[in-house]
């Protein structure tokens, strides 16, 4: 069985966060355009963690500070079942630097219509 996370990098998501957080826990970064539809999911009981993009911080550092922390929080040796797929919304997999695949142990990284999806498997 799969277990995912999503790592949401767009500042627009917006409503689309609801179906997306039904799936699976979300990480998604902070922006006014996203707060309403966020406080609507976590409402609804969904597993959502906002984080903050630091000043003047690229996009592929975000991606890299966010998903050691997710790695933190949904890894290996976390106490329940570790993620084995990442969906990261918002960035190409051309923009996914490749020391962060062999660091988290990632071995299948795909685009996505919407982004990349990285597996374990």
């Amino acid at each position: 069985m799969t277990k995912a996370v999503a790592l949401v990098l767009d500042p627009q998501f917006g409503d689309r966060i609801d179906e997306l957080a039904r799936r699976m826990p979300v990480w998604i970064l902070s922006d006014p355009a996203n707060s309403q539809a966020v406080a609507r999911a976590r409402a609804a009981g969904a597993s959502i963690t906002t984080f903050d993009r630091r000043p003047n911080e690229s996009t592929q550092d975000l991606l890299l500070r966010a998903a050691y922390n997710i790695e933190d929080h949904h890894g290996t040796g976390t106490g329940s079942a570790s993620y084995d797929t990442l969906e990261v919304h918002g960035m190409p997999a051309a923009s996914c630097p490749p020391h962060i695949q062999a660091d988290l142990g990632l071995k299948i990284v795909t685009d996505a219509q919407w982004g990349v999806v990285a597996r374990k498997l």
